[in-house]
């Protein structure tokens, strides 16, 4: 029997299923989340296929408690970064200022 720990872990894998283990253990057998973990939005999906998610922390330490049943799966995805306005902006301005070079280079060349 066994049961996966999957995404943002630094090993995921397949996993030897231990009556009794936490969630907790298991991420530590995994080698714990990698620095891109986003620990607040970690799921188990169940063998019957329910998902378990927590989002707020009291949940949180419910969650990393809650013991796994075998063929459980837990996920730790990735966090998400979002880009600021300004960030666009340069984005964005680099590639205006790429296409007019490459305009301006078209046009040395055809005269």
């Amino acid at each position: 029997m066994e049961m996966e720990v999957l995404g943002a872990v630094n090993n995921d894998n397949a996993l030897i299923y231990r009556p009794g283990a936490t969630v907790a253990e298991y991420l530590a057998q995994a080698g714990g989340p990698t620095r891109d973990a986003d620990m607040r939005r970690i799921f188990v999906i169940c063998a019957d296929g329910s998902v378990v998610a927590g989002l707020d922390s009291h949940w949180k330490s419910t969650m990393k408690s809650m013991r796994l049943m075998p063929g459980d799966a837990v996920v730790v995805p990735n966090r998400l970064y979002y880009s600021s306005f300004l960030h666009g902006l340069r984005d964005w301005s680099q590639v205006f200022s790429q296409f007019a070079l490459g305009v301006a280079a078209a046009k040395v060349l055809s005269e």
